[in-house]
């Protein structure tokens, strides 16, 4: 976290990534939503503050690039309607599986995925 002279705070977040970032990836980054909640529950609350993504592009000629965005309090209070809503579904025991991710390969849930599409559960 960094503040310049005029007092705002900037979040900031190392990303590395294989191509730039839209503008609509840094608008809707759910990680960037839940960083500028946690920045003002833990009392900045009343200043103004931004979030930076210093991202190094894995393209053929690699390039860095800097971007900002900012969070509004209607966007706090989306990401917090979502968190419960996926609370509730785990509480509830809901399971939806996710087969289309890179992580797939190396998840320990990857059986729970192949038996609920297999419709064992």
């Amino acid at each position: 976290m960094l503040e310049d002279p005029s007092g705002v705070i900037t979040i900031v977040d190392h990303k590395t990534a294989a191509k730039a970032y839209s503008t609509r990836d840094l608008n809707e980054n759910f990680q960037a939503t839940v960083y500028s909640m946690a920045a003002r529950a833990n009392g900045l609350a009343h200043r103004e503050l931004l979030f930076r993504f210093d991202c190094l592009i894995k393209t053929k000629t690699p390039k860095f690039e800097i971007v900002y965005t900012s969070r509004t309090q209607e966007d706090g209070t989306r990401a917090s309607r979502k968190i419960m809503a996926v609370w509730e579904g785990i509480e509830k025991g809901v399971f939806i599986p996710n087969t289309g991710s890179w992580k797939c390969s190396g998840c320990g849930y990857q059986s729970a995925c192949e038996q609920w599409l297999e419709g064992g559960q």
